[in-house]
């Protein structure tokens, strides 16, 4: 018994680093409410960093590499039906190929690859899921980027922020 209790303490030990590992790992999340359009959505605060934004949008990135959030809400002042907010931003230039597409009565989520310039480095990612408000006169979009190498560390970060995404009221 006494041989085996440096192998057990090893594994023990071990398993203590995974465990802390994996933990480290877990993003801290916070809910931000905006006070003005109303809509609600997770930021994972310990992964990314807040940066100033413009037009009332919130900017996120994460120190460490291309990963960028984004969230905003705006007035849809023409009362455009869904189908031709989708149409416009899937005209948008920065989108390079659009691989993935859904939509509900007050929702569109596109996701696909973002048009690089030369010499930037890898392909990124995005993701980007809008919400109308029920009367249809705001919406608002969250939309995020990272390299796609990085999929493995960031698909469950969309994940979470598309399940606590609130439409504008």
């Amino acid at each position: 018994m006494i041989s085996s209790m440096p192998t057990t303490l090893a594994a023990a030990a071990a398993l203590l680093m995974t465990t802390v590992g994996v933990a480290a790992q877990t993003p801290q999340w916070q809910t931000y409410s905006d006070p003005e359009y109303g809509y609600r959505i997770d930021i994972p605060t310990d992964l990314l960093e807040p940066e100033d934004g413009q037009d009332g949008r919130l900017v996120f990135r994460d120190p460490a590499g291309p990963v960028q959030l984004s969230v905003y809400a705006e007035e849809n002042h023409d009362r455009l039906p869904l189908s031709e907010v989708a149409a416009s931003l899937e005209r948008s230039e920065w989108i390079r190929e659009i691989t993935y597409r859904r939509s509900g009565a007050s929702w569109l989520v596109i996701s696909g690859y973002y048009d690089l310039e030369s010499g930037r480095g890898a392909d990124l990612v995005f993701y980007l899921k809008l919400m109308m408000s029920p009367d249809r006169s705001r919406y608002a979009v969250f939309a995020i980027s990272y390299p796609e190498a990085e999929k493995p560390r960031y698909d469950p970060v969309v994940e979470r922020l598309e399940d606590s995404f609130r439409p504008p009221s």
